[in-house]
């Protein structure tokens, strides 16, 4: 469990931020943690009890990249849907790195639906 959780926060803190899109290392260490982040997510889509516990425990860390993929994953899988949309809504309203604020406004208003 820990290892998903230390994996998880690893691969969020890797991917950009509004304003690492003009850098083509930073793109490609986004990308390459995009897809290892996917990837844990379909393990983790087949066992929904071991997602949740995972994903909720990642909603109070202290990085908003990590919230907000746990948040994302969580909605995804439907599952603590209310939780994760509480975070959404604060990433939202009080986020510091605007494309992640836009993200979660994209997930407020149900334009990524599972």
């Amino acid at each position: 469990m820990e290892n998903y959780k230390e994996r998880i926060i690893e691969l969020a803190l890797s991917t950009n931020s509004a304003t690492d899109y003009g850098d083509k290392a930073k793109l490609r260490r986004h990308n390459a943690a995009m897809k290892k982040l996917y990837a844990i997510s379909l393990e983790l889509k087949e066992d929904k009890q071991k997602a949740a516990q995972v994903y909720t425990e990642l909603l109070t860390h202290p990085e908003e990249k990590v919230r907000y993929t746990a948040a994302a994953e969580l909605i995804q899988l439907d599952i603590c849907t209310k939780e994760a949309y509480s975070v959404m809504r604060k990433i939202w309203c009080e986020g510091e790195d605007l494309l992640i604020s836009l993200h979660a406004k994209m997930y407020c208003e149900g334009w990524f639906q599972s």
